[in-house]
């Protein structure tokens, strides 16, 4: 294995979180606002994947907080 695999293969990979107060924000420029999430995502600097996933677990919580 050549020093740069080897190195590459024993580097840990770092993620990022975001604060709730992010994803409340960007969740809610796209549900409430009508603002398209691939714009949304790339304003925020994240994937559309995370801002869908976002977007989804805020409106699952809002709901379980009317129902309850």
């Amino acid at each position: 294995m050549s020093n740069i695999a080897r190195s590459l293969a024993t580097q840990k990979r770092q993620y990022n979180s975001y604060h709730k107060e992010i994803k409340q924000v960007a969740a809610t420029l796209v549900s409430e606002q009508g603002y398209a999430i691939p714009q949304t995502a790339e304003a925020v600097g994240v994937s559309t994947h995370f801002l869908y996933t976002w977007k989804e677990h805020i409106e699952q919580e809002q709901a379980a907080q009317l129902a309850g």
